[in-house]
């Protein structure tokens, strides 16, 4: 991209201002002209922003230091998500990539070896965590083996992106974007964005990042749309906060009913509950799970909401607009020649990404639709099901102990277990799964008792 050019991103929610203050943190040597433009209706987010741990490991390197949560604001540590399924406990998917191999075979093909139905919460530091209320100190998450992400408020985290990104030069639009105007003597299958109308002005771009739910620029150029709402029966979001008591939970909590999804994210001084529903809730969203047959066209490229939606209860999706920059600052022209050949592997790519995470929020609802699942997902399904082996594929940012615990979430379970699992005797067997067990447990013992988070001010 040549020095000075144009860039223009579409929104003024937290995911815009992520996008700029990435754009401009990535470019700042080309040294382009980044400027927010906003909507004239913003669609309704909810107050808190999830962050993964790998959202907040590329937050780092733009200079920000989540540790100032702890003291600045009322935001608290993510271990993971408390899943509830068809009545079942709950069970934990946290960010851990699982207790390690024994002899190069995966615990749960052992715990499978044992029983029919088996509990993977003892080997979980998270799962453990949570059970007993303990949390480890800031900076000691790592050294134990326990990647954490955080909860903070959306207010604090868009200023907080806001600000970053303007200190690196982002410009504003002082009134929202209302119209498009298309580049003339351009062929049907590669339109160009060439400006986007203001009440009073026309700026001209270069190229454009659209983060709208509205598709305000990138449904001009792309209007094919693969709807994937029978495998994610949900088409509204319903958010509310409720006062709470003072008790800050470090870790989402997600119950499926016959026809709901239903979470709650509790702060400090309210929980947020967010009600996904199969029909029209009357006072919320409207969705369509899917994404767009192409991500990049032309000279925009759709993230965030344009990018389409699958869920975001398990890795968030702040994570998801980073992950779509970042590919696409490795794959930006350097000539005109190039730009369509990396447009399609961007879309390529992105698409495989984007189908592996509609595998995992589509995996919730396949206990009690197993016909009615995408092709890869029912490989997925099955391949467990019959061996206990995890299908992972190309673009996959879902680690293999993930899905074990999501399957256990569901209460799914292997008919078979790896045949090498046979070789260990059952007495070492039973010493080492209760070594496992017992170094969860006294890691865990270790960490301070947690109902607020530590070191926050009490002025905050």
């Amino acid at each position: 991209m040549r020095s000075g050019a144009r860039i223009a991103i579409v929104g003024e929610n937290a995911h815009a201002w992520t996008a700029a203050a990435m754009l401009a943190h990535a470019l700042r040597i080309e040294q382009p002209s980044i400027r927010v433009f906003p909507l004239a209706e913003e669609s309704a987010s909810s107050p808190v922003v999830s962050l993964s741990p790998a959202a907040a490991r590329h937050l780092r390197t733009m200079g920000v230091e989540f540790e100032e949560i702890w003291t600045k604001t009322r935001g608290g540590m993510l271990i993971g998500m408390a899943l509830s399924c068809a009545g079942r406990q709950p069970a934990m998917v946290s960010f851990e990539t699982g207790p390690p191999l024994l002899n190069g075979v995966a615990v749960h093909h052992y715990l499978r070896r044992q029983s029919e139905q088996f509990d993977i919460a003892p080997f979980s530091l998270a799962a453990t965590a949570l059970a007993e209320g303990r949390l480890p100190d800031l900076g000691h998450h790592e050294k134990d083996g326990m990647p954490h992400g955080f909860h903070v408020h959306e207010r604090w985290y868009r200023d907080t992106m806001r600000s970053l990104a303007l200190s690196h030069g982002v410009l504003t639009s002082p009134k929202p974007v209302l119209g498009v105007q298309m580049a003339t003597h351009t062929h049907p299958a590669n339109l160009q964005v060439s400006a986007l109308e203001t009440e009073d002005q026309a700026y001209p771009v270069d190229f454009v990042f659209d983060l709208s739910a509205s598709r305000l620029v990138a449904g001009r150029l792309e209007k094919d749309f693969y709807d994937w709402s029978s495998w994610i029966p949900l088409r509204s979001r319903r958010i509310e906060t409720i006062p709470e008591s003072g008790v800050v939970d470090c870790a989402e909590r997600w119950t499926l009913t016959d026809s709901d999804l239903v979470g709650e994210i509790q702060q400090a001084e309210h929980c947020v509950r967010i009600s996904y529903l199969p029909g029209s809730s009357g006072t919320g969203s409207s969705l369509t799970p899917g994404r767009p047959a192409r991500f990049w066209s032309g000279n925009c490229v759709a993230l965030g909401a344009a990018a389409g939606f699958c869920g975001d209860w398990i890795l968030g999706t702040i994570h998801q607009v980073q992950s779509g920059l970042l590919r696409w600052l490795g794959l930006r022209p350097r000539s005109t020649e190039s730009g369509p050949i990396l447009a399609a592997e961007y879309d390529r790519l992105t698409g495989l990404e984007s189908e592996c995470l509609r595998d995992l929020h589509a995996a919730v609802f396949a206990a009690g639709r197993p016909t009615d699942l995408p092709e890869s997902l029912a490989h997925r399904l099955s391949l467990y099901r019959a061996s206990g082996r995890i299908a992972l594929f190309e673009g996959e940012s879902v680690a293999a102990w993930t899905w074990v615990q999501v399957w256990t979430a569901l209460g799914i379970f292997p008919e078979k277990y790896d045949a090498l699992a046979d070789r260990m005797p059952d007495s070492a067997l039973a010493s080492e799964l209760a070594r496992l067990s017992a170094t969860v447990s006294q890691t865990v013992a270790s960490w301070p008792a947690r109902t607020t988070p530590p070191n926050r001010s009490d002025s905050a």
